[in-house]
């Protein structure tokens, strides 16, 4: 993510009624952009801000094959809730599903057209296991996805939540196409629209989970706890830059002002490496 053009964008004032709404990241991010966003924007190339130190070894075929794969794992998983599994999801909430699954498919197609289009072998869609089991060779992983709504949003969830981090992670493996680094950005921003909707469907009496990844979040599946490593973060990369700024401390920018310290680990996506989204999508193959 261009973290500093987000700062700098940020910074301009909101209105009144604007800002008696915002919730505790964006004025965070509001903050943050106007103590350091346009300091360092002048001196951090463009490409500077994406989530990688160092180049990545992985092609762009490499990069669309995965999240094409994460798509259509992710339209397979709603499919098969909406349509084989009777009464598990709501009436209420249903209309809203069946728009993430529409999504969710018109991306996989979109990828694919980006196959066709470079003459290369355009993969075919994948079976998936929700059980986690790889198709009984191993333990059940995700016992309850199936029988109850709640199952099912603990699995959806936290997927949902992985393919925006997924987005970001791949990146760099784009950055030399910035037209193609747009497209993967804008998605990484619908991905994480689509976690919001399902965090929302979650939420209980005590307000939680958040619309945001937060350190609050209720535990994943045991399976997928490693997936929430990274995201109680207080320091963030900024990579290419010199060693004295690598790291930015949000906390130590706000003198008079101390930020919660919740509000700072859930200001900023925590980039998945190509190994974890690889690790992740093996659950369910």
């Amino acid at each position: 993510m261009n973290l500093l053009s987000l700062l700098d964008s940020l910074s301009a004032a909101p209105t009144a009624t604007a800002a008696a709404s915002l919730p505790d990241r964006r004025t965070l991010l509001r903050s943050a952009g106007q103590s350091l966003g346009r300091y360092l924007l002048a001196a951090v190339p463009l490409t500077a801000a994406l989530p990688a130190a160092a180049a990545p070894t992985e092609t762009v075929l490499d990069g669309l094959t995965l999240l094409l794969t994460l798509a259509d794992l992710q339209a397979a998983l709603f499919s098969r809730a909406l349509d084989q599994q009777p009464g598990l999801v709501p009436t209420a909430v249903r209309p809203g599903l069946e728009r993430l699954r529409q999504l969710h498919r018109q991306q996989a197609a979109s990828l694919r057209g980006l196959f066709s289009a470079a003459g290369a072998r355009v993969p075919a869609a994948a079976s998936f296991d929700f059980s986690g089991s790889r198709n009984g060779t191993g333990p059940v992983l995700f016992a309850g996805v199936f029988t109850s709504f709640e199952g099912f949003l603990s699995l959806a969830q936290p997927l949902a939540d992985a393919a925006a981090r997924a987005y970001l992670g791949q990146l760099p493996v784009f950055r030399a196409d910035t037209q193609l680094a747009g497209v993967v950005l804008r998605r990484q921003a619908v991905e994480a629209r689509q976690a919001a909707h399902l965090r929302t469907l979650r939420r209980g009496a005590s307000l939680l989970p958040k619309s945001w990844p937060s350190p609050t979040d209720p535990a994943a599946p045991p399976a997928l706890a490693a997936l929430q490593a990274g995201e109680d973060n207080l320091s963030q990369l900024v990579p290419n830059t010199p060693v004295g700024v690598r790291y930015i401390n949000f906390n130590a920018l706000f003198f008079n002002d101390p930020v919660q310290t919740s509000a700072l680990a859930e200001a900023f996506d925590e980039p998945l490496t190509t190994e974890q989204v690889v690790g992740l999508l093996a659950l369910f193959r």
